[in-house]
């Protein structure tokens, strides 16, 4: 794929991702605007996060990091067994991930005692009987990834950034039309049936690809002993976010006075990791397969350019949007959740944890490529280290943190563990493959670091004046933040010009040949 190709390709994904994070910030506004930070709220938010966190845990990121490479082998060989792998490994997720939904079912109050201890009487009863309705999207979660992972190693990217599209709308349209008649029940139900269609619509494009199912549970074949060679090191090191936030929820769930804790933690977390995901998703999801293929082939070299551009661009665009999120926390908390039964006390408290999680974005996108670069290298075994790291440090850090500053210590602890995370596996990286190190990337750190503080320094105090202009509502928060990020992006890409960032050049240069040649 050639760079233009490369670039168009990344801008369809990344407008595919955005146009599926905006729906999910609509979704989450009207779930703080309906249920605010009561019972209601803190029940859902906990019975809805057990699947996928289950889901993590148990199978997660080692269906697409064990998975992905194995299937690329297939590929690259042309190999006749490539279909016959993908159903083996298809058929075992499915047993897997339906144990676990009826382990769920059958013992909800187990499993909302690791992640909600403080929930107690009506509240834990209504996630009882939440969790039983929603458990079942461990199944179809694991059939997505996995058939997600197969589209994209085809090199369709497009089809897999759209799925979350149907159901985030799927929930939008249960709020509009049928939540008073089912309330919060009917919104359980809602999600599930947005994994459904998640999965329903990826089968037309998986039989386009001449795909078809053979039900078959070899797990002797060569290519699942790969597999499992590989997940093994590979849970232990997706198991970093969903213990982490097991650990923030569980402690959140201790609160019992003012706000539901975990009614204003996770509209914080929700909203960082959006953002944190959208660019750090979309360049692994194009580079993956990629990297995969340039390792299989023995090109180191090429592999460990390709992940420190993967890092520089990455920089680049994270750097001063974790600014902004930090200095803009307060307006960006109203903008999307302040609202009917979601008060400005409760959108004050969810802004101070949100920028507090902000400091750990940059760091959380280097993890997601850095883990990609390994697992692409059928490296497993260091980001497993990085993980039991991580999870070592929030746990010591969040006990500390939260009998010292309560509930910020959470976000707190979390950003400290991902830079600590970050920190390591890029050293690592830069010893495994020699041209991941170079000067380059530090120099793209201190400019982007410079132009960012600049410009947010600037944001910050334009949007304190614009405060006392604007009236107070949605409208004016809006164009508040609109003219605070328009001015800051143009402050940002003139300071990176001065300071001669090869990336913004680049990208300049990319527009500039695309426009001759339309």
């Amino acid at each position: 794929m050639d760079q233009k190709k490369q670039i168009k390709t990344y801008s369809v994904i990344l407008f595919s991702i955005i146009f599926s994070k905006i729906l999910a910030l609509v979704r989450n506004s009207f779930i703080t605007a309906l249920y605010g930070t009561g019972i209601a709220a803190d029940a859902f938010y906990a019975a809805s996060k057990i699947p996928l966190t289950l889901y993590d845990i148990t199978l997660g990121t080692a269906i697409a990091s064990a998975f992905v490479p194995v299937l690329n082998e297939y590929i690259a060989k042309k190999s006749k067994e490539t279909d016959r792998y993908v159903s083996n490994f298809a058929t075992f997720v499915g047993i897997i991930s339906s144990l676990v939904a009826v382990f769920g079912m059958v013992f909800p109050k187990i499993l909302i005692g690791f992640i909600a201890s403080g929930f107690e009487g009506e509240k834990l009863a209504l996630t009882i009987s939440l969790l039983r309705i929603v458990m079942p999207i461990t199944l179809f979660a694991g059939l997505c990834f996995i058939f997600i992972g197969y589209l994209q190693s085809f090199g369709n990217f497009v089809v897999p950034a759209l799925v979350s599209v149907v159901s985030n709308l799927a929930i939008i349209i249960y709020f509009i039309g049928f939540n008073k008649f089912f309330g919060i029940k009917g919104l359980a139900a809602a999600l599930l049936i947005g994994w459904v269609l998640q999965f329903a619509i990826l089968i037309p494009w998986i039989i386009k690809n001449k795909y078809k199912y053979r039900p078959v549970l070899d797990l002797k074949d060569e290519g699942m002993k790969k597999s499992f060679k590989m997940a093994g090191p590979i849970l232990i090191s997706s198991w970093v976010q969903p213990i982490n936030n097991i650990i923030g929820t569980n402690l959140a769930s201790r609160i019992k006075q003012g706000q539901g804790g975990i009614s204003v933690l996770d509209p914080a977390y929700n909203l960082y990791l959006m953002v944190s995901s959208i660019f750090s998703f979309a360049m692994t999801n194009l580079y993956f397969p990629q990297l995969s293929r340039t390792f299989a082939s023995g090109d180191i070299k090429e592999g460990g350019n390709i992940g420190r551009k993967l890092l520089k661009s990455v920089t680049t665009i994270i750097m001063p949007i974790m600014f902004i999120f930090i200095v803009l926390s307060k307006d960006i908390v109203k903008l999307f959740y302040v609202r009917g039964a979601f008060s400005a006390e409760d959108g004050l408290l969810t802004a101070k944890i949100m920028s507090l999680y902000a400091i750990g974005m940059l760091a959380f996108s280097w993890q997601e490529i850095l883990n990609k670069f390994f697992y692409s290298m059928q490296n497993s075994k260091i980001p497993m280290i990085s993980a039991i790291i991580g999870i070592g440090i929030n746990l010591s850090l969040v006990i500390f943190l939260y009998n010292t500053v309560g509930i910020f210590g959470i976000s707190l602890s979390t950003a400290i563990s991902s830079i600590v995370m970050a920190i390591f596996l890029y050293v690592m990286a830069a010893k495994k493959v020699s041209t991941m190190y170079s000067s380059d990337i530090f120099k793209t750190l201190l400019k982007t670091l410079i132009g960012a503080a600049v410009a947010s320094s600037i944001c910050f105090g334009l949007n304190k004046v614009l405060n006392i202009i604007l009236p107070a509502g949605f409208i004016g928060t809006f164009i508040n933040l609109l003219v605070c990020g328009i001015i800051s992006v143009i402050i940002y890409i003139v300071l990176m010009i001065v300071l001669k960032s090869s990336e913004i050049t680049e990208l300049f240069s990319i527009i500039k040949n695309k426009t001759k040649a339309e």
